[in-house]
């Protein structure tokens, strides 16, 4: 809930380096499903993932670039292109993907999140936070952070 695993290693939306940045999605089948491409981008076994735990976030944000529901402004972006292009292959090379300069150009406007599409669901969402920008009314809290704590804890 950081964003310093995106910030260490990079996401569709930001460069490794560049900035924190937490990746949500809006339903949880969508959670899933982007979750298990990662891994499969990567080669790993469904055995070696598990256990895998989903938690809901309350998000109460204040300026969130809506790409969803704005079909002709996502396609003057080059929404379409940015959900098709591997932003790992752009890092590998030293570059900065399509959606990472979109997610640097949110960050450095204050912008406190992006909702985008799914790469990954046909209709799905994703919302990407920027702790780093958000206002003093805005918040970001798992829900059953406590319940959640116990199950995580180590003994």
């Amino acid at each position: 809930m950081d964003g310093l695993g995106a910030y260490r290693h990079g996401s569709r939306w930001s460069a490794p380096g560049a900035f924190r940045c937490v990746n949500l999605s809006t339903a949880a089948d969508t959670a899933w499903q982007e979750s298990h491409a990662l891994a499969a981008y990567y080669g790993f076994k469904e055995a070696v993932l598990q256990p895998r735990v989903l938690a809901g976030v309350q998000l109460k944000l204040q300026r969130v670039l809506n790409l969803l529901d704005q079909a002709a402004l996502a396609v003057e972006l080059g929404l379409p292109e940015i959900l098709a292009e591997d932003w790992h292959q752009a890092n590998d090379g030293g570059g900065e993907s399509l959606g990472q300069a979109l997610g640097r150009a949110g960050h450095h406007l204050g912008i406190e999140a992006l909702l985008v599409p799914s790469a990954q669901v046909k209709g799905g969402g994703n919302i990407v936070v920027f702790p780093e920008c958000l206002r003093s009314l805005s918040r970001m809290q798992v829900i059953g952070d406590e319940e959640l704590d116990k199950w995580l804890k180590k003994e």
